[in-house]
Parts: structure tokens; sequence; C-alpha cells
């Protein structure tokens, strides 16, 4: 099969024509950033490789064997709106699968609960701080079209990462980067 553009989604490196991620993005600035305990902010147009970015730092990052990482795209949430619950639900289930498939681990897995918490406004800091916890290394989270979520969805998410900041990087997720 020959190479070809790719504008609907991530690309894969042995279909697609591509510009290599280290030639689009500072991996080094991230790297200082992730050292530093930040939490930041990615943001570039539509259909401009930020997807296939952030899964390559997620594997930089992890490869580098400073830190355990996943990568959560939280677009299943978007449908939940103002329903914080479901919300949380279709985010943790989706870090969950993340979990699994990229670490081969089951601590959020385990953590998830089986129904919608009835009280949704710290359940997602809790299954990332019990991960956090659980990890020999700090831990780095990148969340991906975080943009599509709204209302209180969003606030809940953005207000539980910033609840526990001052926990990291024993108890919480040393750095978050949004997409």
């Amino acid at each position: 099969m020959s190479k070809f553009f790719n504008t609907s989604g991530p690309i894969n490196v042995e279909r697609h024509y591509f510009i290599p991620v280290a030639q689009r993005i500072d991996v080094q600035e991230i790297f200082t950033l992730v050292d530093q305990e930040k939490y930041f902010v990615i943001h570039a147009p539509r259909q401009s490789g930020k997807t296939t970015a952030l899964k390559h730092l997620r594997q930089l990052l992890h490869e580098s064997g400073r830190y355990k990482c996943l990568y959560v795209n939280v677009e299943a949430a978007q449908s939940a709106r103002e329903d914080v619950s479901r919300a949380m639900m279709a985010i943790l289930k989706s870090l969950a699968e993340s979990e699994q498939v990229f670490l081969n681990e089951d601590v959020i897995t385990k953590a998830v609960p089986s129904a919608p918490p009835a009280s949704p406004d710290t359940i997602f800091a809790d299954v990332l701080s019990l991960w956090a916890r659980s990890s020999p290394l700090p831990t780095v989270l990148l969340i991906d079209e975080i943009d599509s979520l709204i209302g209180d969805s969003l606030v809940s998410v953005l207000r539980q990462l910033r609840s526990r900041y001052d926990a990291r990087p024993k108890d919480f997720p040393q750095s978050v980067i949004l997409c």
C-alpha cells in the first residue's frame, strides 16, 4: 500500500505521510514544563496533528523512564453535556481503557465505579490520586479534546484537576497537558 495524506484523524506512520512531531513542537520544552510540574495547554488548529503529537509525547515521556504517562480522549463525555455524573463515567472508562491498553495495568479500572457516582464532584480527582500513589514514578496525564466538554462537565474536570494541584507529584499527576 502506498502512503497518503491523512486529514481525518490520528496518523499511522506506516500508512500516512507526516512531519515528525519533534520538528513541529519543542519536545525539550515539553520535558522542561513536565519537570517543573506544570499544567499546560497545547493548542493548534483542527486537523493539525495535535492528537498524534500528544500520543507521541506520551510515548517519549513514558520511554524516558522518568514518568508514567496516560493519554485520554474525553470526547466520549461530550454528549453528557451538563450531566456531570455521566461525563465522569465516560471519562473514567476512557482513562481505564487507556491504562489497560498502554500500561497493561488495572489500578484505574478497579477504581472506576460500576454506576454513575451519586456525587461526581471528586471522583475524577480521587481516581487520579489513586493512580499517582500506586506509581513508583511521577505520573503525567495528557487529556485530548478537552474543548469537547461544556458547562458543568468541563468546570468539574478543571476544578478537580485544580483541587489536588498541591498534592503533586506524590498524590496526584505531576503534570497535566490539556489539548
